[in-house]
């Protein structure tokens, strides 16, 4: 992980270049769940990023998935790791996704708690027709 700091005020963007080309803006995260998880029906692939963005240790990392219509895959707080040290990132793909909480079909949404749970970022990556990656944390919210 880059730490950057300055006197001054800046402004970053991280991105990301696919192999078809693409570059995406990686900076967008989530603080407490992800969303549009591919299921194992589909031929695109999940990635998710696990930050801690604290100078703590993050111990305790659980988690629930939900499939599309909010019925719990696997086991309610699962463990998904045990300790996140400080500025540490992990990646799970569907297959270890699938390990900890078996199969499912559709999209899904992760659901996370842990202890310091403002410091940790998640950042949801779909690698879509072997040849983009594209971010699902980002989004909007309507009134």
């Amino acid at each position: 992980m880059l730490e950057v700091s300055a006197t001054g005020t800046f402004e970053l963007m991280t991105k990301l270049t696919s192999p078809s080309g693409l570059i995406s803006n990686t900076n967008c995260v989530r603080s407490n769940y992800v969303q549009n998880l591919e299921g194992q029906d589909s031929d695109n692939s999940t990635y998710i990023r696990f930050i801690n963005a604290g100078s703590d240790t993050i111990t305790g990392l659980r988690a629930t998935l939900y499939d599309s219509d909010g019925n719990i895959i696997g086991s309610e707080s699962t463990e998904v790791i045990s300790t996140l040290a400080p500025k540490q990132a992990i990646w799970i793909n569907r297959t270890h996704a699938t390990d900890l909480f078996g199969a499912w079909n559709g999209e899904a949404t992760l659901e996370v708690e842990a202890d310091h749970l403002p410091d940790l970022k998640l950042i949801n990556l779909n690698f879509v027709n072997n040849e983009t990656f594209f971010n699902f944390s980002c989004y909007e919210s309507g009134q």
